[in-house]
């Protein structure tokens, strides 16, 4: 899997230089803290993984009656990621659902005009309403309310966690070598109730956030 994309917060460009712990945004100079940022989108990465892509999957094969297979899904991309911390930032941030929601929607229109293959494991978020909410419940369930997933669905996640644990690699950091099950313990953890990145990094980036297209 190729590096995940970040994204400034304030005007949404592609932050680069992550060789370094301090980020400074090339279009607004808005400056960052990697080791503050990383936990976030690892957070958000999460979520879009294992709290949308396969628990949607696994929900509609035991629907039909049984899960026949296990899947390699494609991997979210960048924007996505972090189009589901906007959300998770916004719940942190005390904003209203319909916020986030617009937020969302808004975020969703503004990747998908120079951003090729953004949602590319369901191009129905991008066109459907009805998949855009479910997109949105199932990433704030995931990070919030673990509980609310089906334990059937749930147990399918942790399995799905493990096999991709050593089957691929799911982060590609610049510094360093981790395993891959530093992001799938930490998935594990959220479902299980663990503890999340600190609710004033999750503020900060919601307060950062442009809230309509006129910001």
């Amino acid at each position: 899997m190729s590096r995940l994309k970040a994204y400034c917060p304030r005007c949404l460009a592609e932050l680069e230089g992550r060789d370094s712990d301090r980020i400074v945004c090339r279009r607004c100079s808005a400056e960052y803290t990697w080791k503050h940022y990383e936990p976030l989108m690892r957070l958000a990465y999460a979520a879009v993984r294992y709290g949308y892509q396969y628990r949607a999957r696994y929900e509609a094969d035991l629907a039909a009656g049984d899960v026949q297979s296990r899947y390699a899904l494609p991997f979210p991309d960048g924007a996505a990621v972090f189009i589901a911390l906007a959300a998770v930032s916004g719940i942190i941030g005390g904003a209203s659902y319909d916020l986030v929601k617009s937020v969302v929607a808004r975020l969703l229109r503004r990747f998908s005009s120079d951003t090729s293959d953004l949602m590319r494991f369901d191009r129905s978020v991008l066109d459907e309403e009805e998949e855009r909410e479910k997109f949105l419940k199932y990433i704030l369930e995931f990070v919030f309310t673990p509980d609310d997933i089906d334990p059937a669905v749930t147990s399918l996640l942790v399995e799905e966690m493990r096999a991709e644990g050593k089957l691929a690699r799911l982060w590609d950091y610049e510094r360093g070598d981790p395993m891959p099950e530093d992001i799938l313990v930490f998935a594990r953890d959220l479902v299980e109730g663990g503890d999340k990145p600190p609710p004033v990094d999750l503020v900060s980036f919601w307060s950062a956030l442009p809230k309509n297209d006129g910001e």
